[in-house]
């Protein structure tokens, strides 16, 4: 199989098995979006716009990041951890790749290896807060405390207003609102850290991860061969998801990272 999805040039691979899988590249500008970007002076509250494309930022300082963990229930009773991944869950990581499904591991790799390179592993482990942003989801019932989640937010310079995102879950906690739970942290960090876009490269016929990215907001760009562009404001996506009645954890998310 070639060129099925072009390749950002910083390697972004999901932590977990399990859709949606997405690629969020660096690079784009407004106009590609169609985003009506606003003055500043002009911003509103998060979830008071009265569409999302035209009243997209929130109060530049009603949150903060200095959050290193979020304690959350799934509307199923099951207690879960969102936290910052650290390097030393690189066995994790390797071993959740080794699990997954040949289809999953064909998504996102192109690959039915069950392995991948080390410096692809390392890269995913390499957390440094700033130029890699990652969090991850333990699920807090049983003995094992099993990572069950996570999602990656990459930039090339330490300033840059736009950055690439990766997500995945394991397929048995698919349907439980673990996704929108993940990003509402991961985004929420990501704005902090001065991340305001995204973009997505998707396979078109992955018509989970398209249906995801745009409940979250994002609009469609460049259509070309088996690939599908899409354009994510961050900002659209947090008052998306605070509009959203389910999962009720979302608002828990939200709450650990307001300023006080």
């Amino acid at each position: 199989m070639k060129n099925q999805l072009a390749r950002p040039n910083i390697p972004l691979t999901p932590i977990f098995p399990g859709t949606p899988y997405l690629w969020f590249r660096k690079g784009f500008d407004d106009n590609q979006s169609g985003a009506d970007r606003i003055s500043e002076d002009k911003k509103l509250p998060l979830g008071q716009g009265k569409a999302l494309e035209k009243y997209p930022m929130v109060e530049p300082g009603s949150f903060q990041n200095a959050v290193q963990s979020v304690n959350a229930t799934l509307d199923n009773g099951t207690k879960i951890c969102l936290r910052r991944v650290r390097h030393s869950d690189i066995d994790q990581i390797e071993k959740g790749i080794s699990e997954m499904s040949d289809q999953s591991r064909y998504l996102r790799f192109f690959s039915g290896s069950k392995t991948m390179p080390p410096s692809v592993v390392e890269r995913l482990a390499n957390v440094d807060g700033i130029r890699h942003l990652a969090w991850g989801a333990i699920k807090m019932d049983g003995d094992d405390h099993r990572a069950i989640a996570a999602a990656h937010v990459f930039r090339e310079t330490d300033d840059s207003d736009s950055g690439e995102f990766a997500i995945a879950v394991l397929d048995q906690y698919h349907g439980q609102g673990v996704s929108r739970i993940l990003m509402a942290a991961m985004f929420l960090d990501a704005y902090c850290e001065g991340i305001r876009h995204l973009r997505i490269d998707i396979l078109r016929n992955n018509k989970k991860a398209a249906g995801l990215i745009k409940a979250m907001g994002a609009t469609p760009g460049l259509f070309e061969g088996s690939t599908a562009q899409y354009d994510l404001v961050i900002a659209d996506a947090l008052s998306a998801l605070q509009q959203m009645d389910k999962p009720s954890a979302v608002s828990d998310v939200i709450s650990a990272f307001r300023a006080n």
